[in-house]
């Protein structure tokens, strides 16, 4: 009887070793080979929330501040020709600092599981989101099909911002329609994002328009147009 109960004891033995080894093997080769593949996958998925998130940063603030002051006037000769367009310099600087501020508290809410797209929270659970974590990714990803890309359990993804919020106001200009000018001013955002594995991280670069004002004014291109060009940033910390 003690000869069996040590042969089993044993065999325990054994079957906890080899599932230590296999387990380390597993995480080995997971980290070399899936991983870059997982990471990639959820980097695409990040940034794609990220992208959504910096697009919906306008506020009334910043509605009520253009609404309330002209952005730019025009500036044409007697045969309706545009000359210049001279911007508000004052009115342009007042809007990205509005923009860079709401820009930078959205980033530090979506880094904490708050204010996310719609889709987002369809998806994931609460509790998870309170830790921070916005998006899953199934282990199956890495057989690059489909059939089997929801398979596997599924390993937590979260985001975090660092440097500045990098802004730059632009203009751009086209023809529309008959004798007339499509005047767009937009603001370009520029963020670094990391997206954190549990064993690994990944910086990219995010970038989004923000359109602030579209406006159809009469009259033909210019050759050369007085605009501006002003560059604003906040630091995420």
């Amino acid at each position: 009887m003690d000869k069996i109960k040590m042969l089993f004891k044993n065999t325990y033995i054994v079957i906890f070793i080899f599932l230590i080894i296999f387990s380390t093997i597993f995480l080995i080769i997971l980290n070399k080979k899936a991983m870059p593949v997982i990471m990639n996958y959820a980097s695409v998925q990040t940034k794609k929330i990220g992208i959504e998130v910096l697009r919906n940063t306008g506020t009334d603030e910043l509605n009520e501040l253009i609404d309330n002051n002209n952005l730019f006037s025009v500036t044409q000769n007697n045969n309706g020709e545009i000359e210049s367009i001279d911007f508000n310099t004052r009115v342009i600087n007042d809007a990205l600092k509005i923009i860079a501020k709401n820009v930078r508290k959205r980033l530090k809410e979506v880094e904490k599981g708050k204010n996310l797209p719609d889709e987002i929270y369809e998806s994931i659970l609460d509790k998870k989101l309170k830790n921070g974590i916005i998006y899953e990714v199934p282990v199956g990803v890495v057989f690059g099909n489909s059939l089997l890309s929801n398979i596997g359990p599924k390993i937590p993804v979260k985001i975090k911002y660092s440097g500045n919020v990098s802004l730059d106001i632009k203009t751009r200009v086209s023809e529309y329609g008959l004798n007339s000018a499509l005047i767009e001013v937009y603001v370009l955002v520029e963020v670094t994002q990391r997206t954190i594995l549990p064993f690994q991280s990944k910086d990219i670069k995010l970038s989004s328009e923000i359109p602030i004002v579209i406006k159809v004014i009469k009259g033909s291109i210019p050759y050369y147009l007085q605009g501006i060009n002003e560059t604003y940033s906040l630091p995420m910390n």
